[in-house]
């Protein structure tokens, strides 16, 4: 949900998920979960942005982590390395994931024109196709 005033509280609080602009009233801003502090719509689109960005980065994080954890375990299990240098493996690679974290969030933009002007075909590229649709 997207408010900015007092009406839309009630609507702000039950939504999953609320967001509201810089400018917006305060009772708005005290239930909303995020506060953009732009007052300019295509920070929504940027958020948008982030967000899709953060959730790539987590599931490979997610992945990475369960990979490695679970092949420490097996050869812990099987007795191919030692213990004590499993535990070493397994904190150098929670602090690696950790360092990795912290980098530069990639984020994926589309181009668009600004007001009044429009981009060339081969400036633009191609939006994904969305989860679950078909191309046909």
């Amino acid at each position: 949900m997207v408010g900015d005033g007092i009406n839309d509280s009630a609507a702000l609080h039950a939504a999953d998920i609320a967001v509201v602009m810089a400018e917006s009233a305060d009772l708005a801003q005290q239930v909303a979960d995020v506060v953009i502090l732009s007052n300019d719509l295509g920070a929504l689109t940027e958020l948008g942005h982030m967000s899709r960005g953060l959730e790539r980065r987590l599931t490979g994080l997610y992945t990475g982590i369960i990979g490695v954890n679970g092949g420490l375990l097996a050869l812990g299990l099987f007795n191919v390395l030692p213990g004590n240098l499993l535990a070493l493996l397994h904190n150098a690679s929670t602090i690696g994931f950790s360092l990795y974290s912290l980098g530069d969030l990639e984020v994926e933009r589309f181009a668009l024109p600004n007001e009044g002007e429009s981009l060339p075909a081969s400036e633009m590229r191609e939006r994904p196709p969305e989860k679950g649709s078909s191309t046909a």
